[in-house]
């Protein structure tokens, strides 16, 4: 997809956009390749298990490698490893070999940690070797931008991001724009319809059950792909799990949680295999639980109907 957006909102939340014809394009190449070449797909999703399996003996070893090295590594991993599973698990696949490979695929994700302890090490090293030590770097320079040793970029970013400013990132054909804003709203509010039309007073909301079972709990709303130390403090037994989506780095969130409840997913999704494993009460698919549910609000999960009840709002 040649066009991204990200918009950090609210702080350390970032919001990804797409133009929808070519993300539409790109799910439907996906979809198409698992009905039409399902050896094919099968393949490709061989080598994201082979990927991971190599992921986990680079962690082993830990040594901080060449950033290209590095990039180009993680590009393969978020492809075949996280990306292929992901998308053909949002599609009622009937094929048992594709549907089990997409299982085992999504029951470990090493995207985030090869992130974590691969290529941000790697990252940092360039970064020092320019002159750059702020502990904050990492977060305001992008990877293109440190292969090409623009550092200039980074004395300005850093002003305002101790300002409290966030950032909006463009990228198009390849060239890419950054900016940091005192409020993003705006922008926000223009582009994205899924916050236009929708009742945020409503109290009841419905998706698709994949494991029945009532939970009664706070709602605990989990906007990022790695467990915080924060989000595991404030996570407590019981309290229900709402999320746009889950991953296997929420694994220790999801053991604790009442009941899961996510804005997307389909019957193969990271949240639906695991609601089976664990036990859990779950309803996927809402389309609008982490917009219209609000953190402390006290809801019932019947994921034996697949509705979700506002019983208080904090």
């Amino acid at each position: 997809m040649k066009n991204i957006l990200y918009i950090e909102r609210p702080k350390g939340t970032c919001r990804h956009y797409r133009v929808k014809s070519e993300l539409e394009r790109f799910w439907g190449r996906i979809k198409d390749l698992s009905i039409e070449y399902p050896e094919k797909y099968k393949d490709m999703l061989r080598k994201g298990i082979r990927l991971n399996s190599e992921a986990k003996d680079l962690l082993r070893i830990g040594k901080v490698p060449d950033l290209k090295e590095a990039v180009s590594f993680l590009t393969k991993l978020a492809i075949f490893g996280t990306v292929l599973p992901y998308i053909g698990g949002n599609y009622e696949v009937e094929d048992a070999q594709i549907i089990r490979l997409i299982k085992e695929l999504r029951r470990a994700s090493y995207y985030p940690r090869v992130m974590g302890e691969l290529v941000v090490p790697a990252a940092q090293k360039e970064l020092r070797k320019m002159g750059i030590k702020d502990a904050d770097a990492i977060k305001l320079i992008t990877i293109k931008e440190i292969m090409a040793k623009r550092k200039g970029v980074f004395g300005r970013r850093l002003r305002d991001y101790k300002d409290g400013k966030t950032y909006i990132y463009y990228a198009s054909n390849g060239k890419e724009r950054v900016e940091f804003v005192s409020d993003p709203s705006p922008l926000v509010s223009t582009i994205d319809k899924d916050f236009k039309g929708i009742d945020k007073g409503l109290t009841k909301i419905t998706g698709k059950q994949v494991f029945g079972g009532i939970a009664r709990g706070k709602v605990k709303i989990i906007s990022t792909n790695i467990v915080t130390k924060a989000d595991s403090q404030r996570f407590h037994k019981g309290d229900i799990l709402v999320a746009i989506y889950t991953n296997p780095n929420l694994l220790p969130i999801l053991k604790k949680s009442g009941a899961i409840v996510t804005d997307e997913g389909g019957i193969t999704s990271h949240a639906a295999i695991m609601a089976r494993e664990l036990k859990k009460p779950t309803i996927i698919g809402t389309k609008i639980a982490t917009k219209v549910l609000k953190e402390g609000d006290f809801v019932e999960v019947d994921a034996n109907h697949g509705t979700v009840r506002v019983i208080k709002r904090k």
